[in-house]
C-alpha cells in the first residue's frame, strides 16, 4: 500500500526538460505542497514500524489525540475499533436514528480518521442504547462472539500496542463501556493463542501477539504511568498534534463533539497493563522493536528470512534519507533515493513470495 503510495507520488514529479499547465486549484482550496505532504508520510511510515489499536464501544469513544500522535506525529500507523456504529446514540443534525443514524456516525469516524490518518474497524455489535450495568450489556451483546471479530481485527491489523478506552468495571459507567474494557483485557491473549478460534487461521489469520498493553487514564489521571506531550508541531499543518486532534474530534457532528484548537502544551495520560518496557517505560513502543525489517518475524527463521530483514532495513536506510532530503523546490532530487528504496522493498517481496510462514 505504501510503495502504491510512493509510485502515484513519483508519477506526478514532473520529468525533466517538460513543463506542463499546472490545473487551477479550486478556489477555497489553500496552496499545496506539490505532493511533498503525502510522500513525507508514506516515507514516515517507512522508516520505522510502529502499530497501534484503540478499542471502545462506540464513535466518539476513541483517543483523537493518541490517533493524531501516532499517526501524524510519529509516522505510525494507528487504528480504532468501535465495538458498534452508535446506532443508539443522540442526532443533533437531523432525524436520523437507529441504522440510519450509524451510518451518519460511520461516516464522522470516517472524516476523523482522514483527519488523523488512522484506520478505522467495526464488530456487529447493533448499539441498542444506554446501559446501566455489564450484565445488561452483554445480555444483547454476547461477549464471544465480540471477542471473535475483536480477534479478526487484531490478526488483520497486527499491532504491536492495544490500548482500551474504558476500564472493564463500573468506572466506565455505561454498560456497553465496562464490556468494551472486559473484551480489550481479553483480547490482549486471545488474539495471540493457537487454539482459540482455528476457523480464523484458516481463513489467513494465524495467531498474533500484541507486545504491549494499556489503559486510558482519563477516568483517574491518578494512575497514570506515561504521559505523552502533544505540542509537537506539524510542519504541513503549522498546527500542533493537539490541534489536528481537536479538528479530528470535531467530526462527530451529531454528538456536539465540537473543539477549539489551542496553541500551548498538552498531554495525553495513559496507565500500563502489561508488556513493553513495564511501568518505567517512557514510550508507548518502548521495549519493541520498531525497526522495519520487525515486520518479518513471523516468518520462519532462516536464510530467506535474512534475506528479507536486510532489504527492509536497506530499504528503511533509503526512506530516512530520502525523507531528509525533500522540499517543496526540490521534490524531484530525491528521485534517486525512491528508487533505490523501491528496489529494496521489491526484492523484499519477491523474496517473501518463496519465504516459509510457521503454522
Amino acid at each position: 500500500r505504501i510503495a502504491l503510495l510512493l509510485c502515484a507520488a513519483l508519477a506526478a514529479l514532473p520529468v525533466a526538460g517538460q513543463h506542463p499547465a499546472a490545473p487551477a486549484p479550486p478556489a477555497l482550496e489553500p496552496a499545496g505542497t506539490g505532493g511533498l505532504e503525502a510522500v513525507d508520510r508514506a516515507l514516515a511510515q517507512l522508516s520505522a514500524h510502529r502499530r497501534l489499536l484503540i478499542i471502545g464501544a462506540h464513535p466518539d469513544d476513541e483517543d483523537n489525540r493518541l490517533m493524531a500522535l501516532v499517526g501524524r506525529g510519529w509516522g505510525g500507523e494507528a487504528a480504532y475499533l468501535s465495538l458498534s456504529r452508535g446506532e443508539g446514540g443522540q442526532n443533533l443534525l437531523g432525524t436520523e436514528l437507529g441504522t440510519a443514524l450509524g451510518l451518519v456516525r460511520t461516516g464522522e469516524l470516517l472524516a476523523a480518521r482522514r483527519i488523523e490518518t488512522g484506520r478505522q474497524f467495526f464488530t456487529r455489535a447493533f448499539d441498542f442504547g444506554y446501559t446501566r450495568s455489564l450484565d445488561e450489556a452483554e445480555e444483547r451483546w454476547p461477549r464471544e462472539i465480540l471477542l471473535e471479530d475483536a480477534v479478526r481485527v487484531v490478526r488483520r491489523f497486527k499491532p504491536q500496542v492495544l490500548v482500551a478506552v474504558f476500564p472493564p468495571d463500573e468506572r466506565a459507567r455505561h454498560g456497553q463501556h465496562q464490556l468494551s474494557g472486559v473484551i480489550s483485557d481479553e483480547l490482549y491473549e486471545a488474539a495471540g493463542m493457537p487454539d482459540r478460534y482455528p476457523e480464523l487461521t484458516r481463513e489467513g489469520l494465524p495467531p498474533w501477539q500484541p507486545e504491549a498493553f494499556y489503559r486510558l487514564a482519563w477516568w483517574d489521571r491518578s494512575l497514570a504511568t506515561l504521559e505523552l506531550p502533544l505540542g509537537a508541531i506539524d510542519p504541513f499543518s503549522g498546527r500542533s498534534v493537539y490541534q489536528i486532534s481537536a479538528s479530528g474530534r470535531s467530526m462527530h457532528r451529531t454528538q456536539d463533539m465540537g473543539r477549539i484548537q489551542p496553541i500551548g502544551p498538552h498531554t495525553d495520560a495513559l496507565s500500563w497493563v502489561t508488556g513493553g518496557a513495564g511501568p518505567e517505560g517512557e514510550d508507548l513502543f518502548a521495549g519493541i522493536d520498531t525497526g522495519l525489517s520487525a515486520v518479518a518475524a513471523t516468518l520462519a527463521g532462516g536464510e530467506t528470512r535474512r534475506q528479507i530483514e536486510e532489504e527492509l532495513e536497506a530499504g528503511s536506510s533509503w526512506a530516512q534519507k530520502a525523507r531528509g532530503s525533500l522540499s517543496p523546490s526540490s521534490l524531484p532530487q530525491a528521485v534517486p533515493e525512491l528508487a533505490r528504496m523501491l528496489r529494496s522493498l521489491r526484492r523484499a517481496a519477491d523474496l517473501l513470495g518463496g519465504a516459509s510462514r510457521p503454522e
